[in-house]
């Protein structure tokens, strides 16, 4: 390539912007609502970026959505009136996906909630010649699990939900502020009760 030619705009390298100094960045984090310290243009831009994000999101995702509708209508064993391969044929709907999420539910229960209460389980990485990291690690499963099964309301009935709708649900856990746990079961549509 010619060095006296100006290079194609792709090509050239782009304009690093100047990172903002860490007092910044520490008062957005410990804002409330970080909308109110930003410019209207900048809000604008981020529900755009979000807009299209959530779009190409469900895009993406239509397939499933349709997979997943037609395994809900199997799993509830919602009978249709038929029409092939004439009119009132018969409709018979052998509950084969409801049996099996409940089989599976049976089996898979005992190993993610054990009857010795033990749902977290820390592992030691790296040495421990003083089993100080052994001991920490058994405090820190024996409590998790204590917070899982005694202070976090509805979670073994929402695990239970879990195992039976596995296909359609996502889990979700995460620490908000006041260092109050919670956990959500997360599905792509509604879920019958």
């Amino acid at each position: 390539m010619n060095p006296q030619l100006p290079l194609p705009e792709e090509m050239q390298q782009p304009v690093i912007e100047e990172t903002p100094p860490q007092n910044v960045y520490r008062t957005l984090i410990e804002s409330v609502n970080i909308a109110e310290s930003l410019s209207e243009d900048k809000l604008t831009e981020i529900a755009e970026e979000c807009s299209r994000g959530y779009n190409t999101d469900l895009e993406s995702s239509q397939e499933w959505r349709d997979c997943a509708e037609k395994w809900t209508e199997l799993s509830k064993q919602i009978q249709k009136e038929r029409t092939f391969p004439w009119q009132n044929a018969s409709n018979v709907k052998y509950p084969l996906m409801t049996t099996a999420a409940m089989q599976f539910a049976a089996r898979a229960y005992p190993s993610l909630v054990p009857s010795n209460g033990q749902i977290v389980k820390s592992r030691v990485l790296g040495k421990d010649p003083d089993g100080t990291k052994l001991e920490k690690a058994t405090r820190v499963s024996t409590y998790m699990s204590y917070q899982i099964m005694h202070e976090m309301a509805g979670w073994e009935e929402d695990m239970d939900k879990l195992h039976i709708h596995v296909s359609m649900i996502f889990s979700n856990r995460y620490l908000p502020f006041q260092n109050l746990e919670i956990h959500h079961h997360l599905s792509y549509k509604p879920l019958p009760n």
